[in-house]
């Protein structure tokens, strides 16, 4: 029985197996059969017989049509069979190689096909058993190792050589020849050798001189693999150096960059992502973006400078290792470039907010930053006169606050107005001025008189999003600012009120915008509080009547000196309700009392009221006395020869009245002692004046009011009172007869008698019964003794005439007759 197997190897490859014979019965005569295999083929070796405990073997170099041979192991041989009881197995083992693919077998004729025959037999009898296979081998050229990919193409910034880099693809049958590498300038070719690479684990090369930094080159490696004279290459892809293309879009101010990627489509272990490089002059290559495209495009402003580009990308799987992780390389583009050019200057600036710092007294400035993003600085002007003066330059588009220590924004002008400029990085473009925008000017101006002080300031312009309101800040004495007020933005004043006197306040306004997260801080200006001393008393010490009663009323006021006033108004009233002003004293600082006479008083008929009103440096009432009320005296006589004398009390007094002192005159005289002094719950006096009948009956009263002890003004003042005459009416007693010499000695002369008799122009005449004029006298009290030229006149009836003048100037006269008795 035949079996016939076919296989096809690579050479290179090793054909291996094994043969196995079984046959498990016995021979008739009860013994195990034996099994034995045979072999034959030209391509086995020769015979080696076994050494020690090493089995028999075929040759694998010597005895067949081409070494390596096929060895079996254990191996038959006619003196050494190889058998074994009931089975027997062999291992065959065949190294193809590349001499396998032609061999001579004879008469000329060349083949790559081996066959073996290997026998299975038993030693059965009578019939014993046989089972042969026959193994045709076919040697193939080994195949070829497909060429790499090129993964990564760079170039090199300085000289232009390219760099290439690819992975190490499997050579399991060790094939590989070389690497061989192709170049051109176009894509189409043609493409020349430029190198090979017969090391299979150099997975790198750099053309050197192939100044790809201004043109693209294009490449690839292609693998030589195969046996010797089966030797193949196979196909290769075609990459590319990435140029970089750069155009200055001088309408836009943009940089347009451009670049071929390697290969189209990219290859699957590439990232896609392109790395982009810029570097400008005097500065070093920075990252700008990354981009899935082949071209890019930003705003790009230089001064007449040259500006460069490269990208990069990345591949992810690099193998340089069969069974190793995988690593990345990059891919490195040529340096693009071009000169760009700005004749455009930056946008307008626009000011934040200008705002003076209340501590320093300097002005900060603040501005957006400029849209432009080629902005090198910013140029700060101060209006002068209605021109733009620069005073400083600051640079860097990011630089957005300045602050202003020289010129003073709190001077004699009050404020300062400055406008901004931007200046492009090429400091040779600059925009116009952005609006002016001033310090607000803030004013303060105290009136003293109405206590309060009053605050203008100029409008804050311009301020961001609109203006929201004006803040009044107030700091007292060096304490914390304590906001007075938040106004409309149109209203620009505010009157501050209940000052503190003697403070010291600092002023100033926030201007606030619409959106709250912008102010603008006025200058600090500073107000003293300095109120005038207002008058802390006023005090009508007296209000005396003049001696008299013809020089009105005498005003005794005591003022406060230390008060700043500016007069002093007297009123008068008589029912304490409806007052008049009667004049205004000016104040003496050196002299606490003012002395007034009211001459226009009417001081025998009516008490008056009097108040002195305080007329502080504002020309307001700052403050009214107590009402001190004068004394009016009246005075009357009667019949029982007593005078009644009262009067109104007097007012006013801080101590009040202690006492009322009763002063008398008799017929003008006066008498320097009070009559009485009376306490001041009483204010009437009855005056007996019998003893006073010989007088002329003319009696004149005043009262003094004395002050009390305790007035804090520790005065002791009095106040008088007018005076008040009266006459007691004469009474005449005249006798209607007399005698000499009668025993009564008032009887013995004819005398008038009466009392309140005034007499300075007394007159007392007796008449006989014929008209004739016997005895006269002009004094009260003498009288007639009845003799006549100093002899006893007759017994008879007499005529008298008594005249005289009452002290209040009433002429009396009294007639009638008279008995002489003898």
């Amino acid at each position: 029985m035949g079996t016939t197997f076919t296989d096809t190897v690579y050479a290179g490859e090793i054909v291996d197996f094994y043969l196995n014979g079984q046959d498990i019965e016995f021979l008739p005569d009860g013994n195990p059969q034996t099994m034995e295999i045979q072999a034959t083929g030209s391509q086995f070796g020769d015979y080696v017989a076994p050494v020690g405990s090493s089995p028999a073997t075929f040759s694998s170099t010597t005895g067949c049509l081409a070494a390596p041979c096929a060895t079996l192991t254990p191996a038959p041989h006619s003196t050494n069979p190889l058998t074994g009881l009931f089975a027997i197995q062999t291992h065959f083992t065949w190294q193809t190689e590349c001499v396998h693919l032609a061999v001579n077998t004879g008469c000329g004729i060349t083949s790559n096909v081996y066959n073996f025959v290997l026998k299975v037999l038993d030693n059965y009898c009578p019939a014993p058993a046989l089972n042969y296979s026959v193994i045709s081998i076919t040697v193939l050229p080994k195949p070829t190792i497909p060429s790499p990919e090129i993964q990564c193409v760079s170039v090199d910034p300085t000289t232009g050589d390219v760099s290439l880099e690819w992975s190490l693809e499997e050579d399991s049958m060790i094939t590989f020849q070389s690497y061989r590498i192709y170049s051109s300038s176009t894509q189409a070719g043609p493409y020349v050798e430029i190198d090979s690479i017969f090391n299979y684990n150099i997975l790198n090369y750099t053309h050197v001189g192939a100044n790809a930094q201004d043109s693209i080159k294009y490449y690839f490696v292609q693998t030589i693999s195969g046996c010797p004279g089966y030797v193949g290459a196979t196909d290769a892809d075609t990459f590319a150096t990435i140029k970089v293309d750069v155009a200055f879009d001088n309408v836009n101010m943009e940089a347009d960059v451009s670049w071929n990627p390697s290969s189209d489509p990219l290859l699957s272990s590439s990232t896609g992502w392109y790395q982009i490089y810029r570097k400008k002059v005097n500065t070093a290559w920075e990252f700008v973006d990354s981009t899935q495209n082949t071209f890019f495009t930003e705003p790009m402003k230089q001064c007449d400078d040259e500006v460069k580009y490269y990208v990069t990308i990345e591949d992810t799987l690099v193998v340089d290792t069969i069974g190793a992780m995988p690593h990345n390389c990059i891919s490195t583009s040529s340096i693009g470039k071009d000169l760009f050019f700005d004749y455009t200057a930056p946008n307008i600036p626009v000011i934040d907010t200008v705002s003076v710092n209340r501590a320093t007294g300097n002005v900060e400035i603040s501005w957006d930053v400029n849209g432009a993003g080629d902005t090198g600085g910013y140029i700060i002007y101060l209006m002068v006169n209605g021109s733009a003066t620069a005073i400083d330059t600051v640079y860097g588009i990011n630089t957005i606050n300045y602050i202003d220590a020289i010129n003073n924004a709190c001077g004699a002008n009050g404020f300062n107005t400055y406008v901004i400029a931007a200046i492009d990085t090429c400091m040779t473009n600059v925009s116009p001025y952005g609006d002016e925008v001033s310090t607000m000017s803030l004013a303060a101006s105290k009136d003293i008189c109405d206590d309060m002080i009053t605050l203008n300031w100029t409008a804050y312009s311009n301020m961001p999003s609109g203006l929201g309101s004006y803040d009044v800040y107030a700091i007292e004495n060096s304490g914390a600012p304590v906001l007075l007020n938040s106004g409309l933005p149109t209203i620009t004043s505010y009157v501050h009120t209940g000052l503190n006197n003697g403070s010291i306040y600092d002023y100033f306004i926030k201007a606030v915008s619409l959106d709250g997260t912008k102010t603008s801080t006025s200058c600090l200006v500073n107000m003293l509080a300095n109120k005038p001393n207002q008058p802390k008393f006023i005090y009508v010490r007296s209000a005396s009547v003049y001696p008299g009663n013809s020089g009105g009323i005498d005003l005794l006021i005591h003022t406060d000196t230390s008060a700043k006033v500016s007069n002093y108004r007297i009123e008068r009233s008589v029912d304490n309700l409806v007052w008049d002003v009667i004049t205004t004293l000016t104040p003496d600082f050196t002299n606490p009392t003012i002395a007034y006479n009211d001459a226009t008083a009417a001081v025998s008929t009516t008490p008056y009221y009097y108040r002195a009103v305080v007329i502080d440096s504002c020309g307001n009432d700052a403050l009214v006395s107590v009402n001190t009320r004068s004394i009016l005296l009246k005075s009357e006589s009667g019949d029982s020869l007593k005078n009644k004398v009262s009067w109104t009390s007097y007012i006013g007094f801080d101590g009040g009245v202690t006492s009322y002192e009763v002063y008398r005159a008799i017929d003008g005289v006066w008498d320097p002692m009070p009559v009485v002094t009376l306490p001041s719950t009483q204010t009437y006096f009855s005056d007996d004046v019998t003893s006073y009948s010989n007088q002329g009956g003319l009696f004149e009263y005043y009262v003094v009011a004395k002050e009390g002890p305790g007035a804090i003004y520790n005065f002791n003042d009095m106040a008088r009172s007018n005076s008040s005459s009266l006459v007691q009416k004469p009474r005449l007693y005249v006798p209607t007869a007399f005698n000499p010499n009668s025993n009564s000695v008032k009887n013995r002369i004819f005398t008038p008698e009466g009392v309140f008799i005034n007499s300075s122009d007394y007159l007392f005449i007796v008449y006989n019964r014929w008209g004739q004029k016997i005895y006269e006298s002009t004094e009260v009290g003498e009288g007639w003794d009845g003799t006549y030229n100093n002899e006893d006149a007759a017994g008879g009836v007499y005529t008298y005439y008594i005249r005289f003048t009452s002290s209040n100037g009433i002429t009396f006269e009294d007639r009638g007759t008279v008995t002489l008795i003898r």
